[in-house]
């Protein structure tokens, strides 16, 4: 946010990209009524699911589709994005033995195996795009999701041939990773 409204800032934020743990420090001195927490999800689901905050979704919702009612009209151009984790190993499924027998003839993997993160892009009238797989890297950057989801924003122009002459509406929740600024702009103009 700093640097893109030009406010000064020390260079280790800008080679980071993020303040430093000093910056924490001097904040909860300055707050000392505050503390870091750890939400619990269902309860913030629960609360997020409110009466009036649904029901400001769904008048967002027909403002945008009365904006372009003949490029909503069907549903194709409405689409809906979730992240699943994926794991790189299945697990093994039982299978028929002689009693007794140590060795099955069933080739498994020996690995643990790691999460993937999927995207899956789904349109209100069943079409599905290509689906975005995102693998863990050896040395895990907490900012990762943050920084590859603008990738993900241009997989989706692209496979729904989304531009300003052929406009689409994808929903999402507002998981932190995707709401940088980064993302939004390349929403704006349809790279």
């Amino acid at each position: 946010m700093a640097s893109i409204n030009n406010i000064e800032m020390p260079e280790s934020w800008r080679q980071n990209k993020q303040a430093g743990v000093e910056r924490l420090h001097d904040f909860f001195k300055r707050h000392p009524d505050l503390s870091v927490r750890r939400p619990e999800n269902c309860l913030s689901r629960m609360i997020a699911s409110n009466p009036n905050n649904v029901k400001v979704f769904f008048e967002n919702l027909r403002k945008i589709l009365l904006r372009n009612p003949d490029v909503f009209k069907d549903g194709s151009r409405i689409y809906n994005l979730d992240k699943t984790a994926t794991t790189t190993v299945q697990k093994t499924c039982k299978v028929v033995a002689v009693r007794g027998t140590k060795q099955v003839s069933k080739a498994t993997s020996g690995e643990r195996g790691t999460l993937a993160t999927t995207c899956c892009i789904i349109s209100a009238s069943g079409n599905s795009l290509p689906p975005v797989m995102i693998f863990p890297r050896k040395k895990i950057n907490p900012r990762m999701t943050k920084d590859l989801f603008p990738d993900v924003m241009k997989h989706f122009i692209k496979y729904s041939n989304s531009s300003k002459e052929n406009p689409s509406l994808l929903v999402y929740d507002n998981h932190e990773s995707h709401l940088s600024i980064t993302t939004l702009n390349i929403a704006k103009k349809m790279e």
